[in-house]
């Protein structure tokens, strides 16, 4: 099974909610898994946990 509808879902979902406190618990259910199994689906497909991705996206857009 690909989960990479899924992972585009949550990416799009942690975007648009940058400026705001973004919990793993509710990326997980934006797009329908547990918040366990979602952190280990995005960590291998994506290469980072979904905090330190939030940090880096966080960071690149600091002035």
């Amino acid at each position: 099974m690909s989960y990479r509808t899924f992972i585009h879902q949550s990416i799009d979902y942690i975007e648009r909610h940058l400026d705001e406190s973004i919990e793993l618990e509710r990326v997980a259910a934006h797009v329908g898994f547990s918040m366990f199994h979602f952190h280990r689906i995005f960590r291998r497909e994506v290469g980072m946990t979904v905090a330190d991705y939030v940090r880096t996206r966080r960071l690149c857009r600091a002035p």
